[in-house]
Order: structure tokens, then C-alpha cells, then sequence
């Protein structure tokens, strides 16, 4: 589940998006529990300089691989969407 450090950043988010569909359904479901903890995490204690584009771009981004992940479980996607919607106006 790891993304692989030899890859720039842009790129493991790319691969991330890309590679989410091949996954078993339990590491997708665990993909889409990731992303809502860090969602939560940057809503309440965000990392040092990330203001409002960077959050929204991260909840982009965080919604493309949720979406990439099709459906999995109808809790987690409805955790995924009340997470990323503390992040958007």
C-alpha cells in the first residue's frame, strides 16, 4: 500500500489514481480509510504552510483515487464525502 519512494511525488499520486481500480477490494476500502483520516487530519491540524488551495488541491486529488476505488464499502464512501466536504466551502 505503500508508495514507492523512487517516484516524485506528482508521479506516486498519479500511480495512485492509476493503480487504485487493480487493488483487492479490502485495499481499496483501506485506501479510502487513509484518505479520510488524512482529510480529517488536515482539516484539523494542517502541515505548516498548506492554506486553502493547497487543502482544496489535496481533496481533488483525494477524490480522484476515492473514485478510482469504485465501490467498495457505502459506510467508508459516505465517511469519504462528509471528510472531504470539511475541507471545501
Amino acid at each position: 500500500m505503500t508508495d514507492d519512494p523512487v517516484f516524485l511525488r506528482d508521479e506516486r499520486k498519479r500511480r495512485q489514481v492509476q493503480t487504485a481500480p487493480t487493488k483487492s477490494v479490502r485495499a481499496r476500502m483501506i485506501k479510502l480509510a487513509d484518505k479520510i483520516a488524512n482529510l480529517y487530519s488536515i482539516g484539523e491540524s494542517p502541515p505548516v504552510g498548506w492554506r486553502g488551495r493547497r487543502k482544496r488541491d489535496y481533496v481533488a486529488w483525494a477524490r480522484e483515487v476515492a473514485a478510482a476505488c469504485g465501490p467498495t464499502n457505502e459506510r467508508l464512501e459516505t465517511l469519504f464525502e462528509k471528510a472531504a466536504r470539511t475541507l471545501q466551502p
